[in-house]
């Protein structure tokens, strides 16, 4: 039965119809098309059955990777619109990255992400804010708690201490 399977692929790899190199051309274009990085191009080609000495003929290059990866900016820009800038930044840089670009490529790209605008990011955090209040409240903590309940989470989004400080200080006064 080995034998005769064996023949079977001989005689297809002849004819033509059964070729790495041919489906690595045909692939490559239509992960590049799909806006693909290298490192997803070559998991897939993998998981296709294709040999790594196949697999580094492939040329790379770090314009056409840099090109790609900058389609994609601006509709990751949409779907992370709401947070703040840093981290805007951070979910670009992990969604480039998963998507198969380098880390040093989604670093270069992230760098011309505009800053979310002040008073969108000052309504976010006021929104995040009054979010993890609720969530605190809902939890009974005291004061000291709530503070770092809501400080903790809300650095852990990006935003500065300091402005946080600044709406706690808020909160207090309205309601003392």
């Amino acid at each position: 039965d080995k034998e005769c399977v064996q023949n079977v692929i001989s005689s297809l790899k002849k004819t033509g119809l059964i070729n790495d190199n041919k489906y690595i051309k045909e692939y490559v274009s239509y992960a590049n098309e799909k806006l693909m990085g290298k490192n997803k191009i070559i998991l897939n080609l993998r998981k296709s059955g294709i040999f790594d000495k196949n697999i580094s003929s492939i040329n790379f290059s770090d314009v056409k990777e840099r090109q790609k990866a900058s389609k994609l900016l601006p509709k990751l820009e949409r779907k992370y619109q709401n947070l703040s800038t840093v981290e805007k930044r951070q979910h670009i840089v992990i969604a480039l990255i998963r998507e198969g670009f380098d880390n040093e490529i989604a670093l270069k790209v992230v760098a011309s992400v505009k800053p979310t605008p002040i008073k969108q990011e000052k309504k976010n955090m006021v929104e995040m804010f009054e979010y993890y209040l609720k969530q605190a409240d809902r939890k009974n903590l005291d004061y000291k708690d709530k503070k770092e309940f809501i400080v903790k989470r809300m650095v852990n989004k990006g935003f500065r201490y300091s402005e946080i400080n600044n709406l706690w200080e808020e909160y207090i006064r309205e309601i003392y």
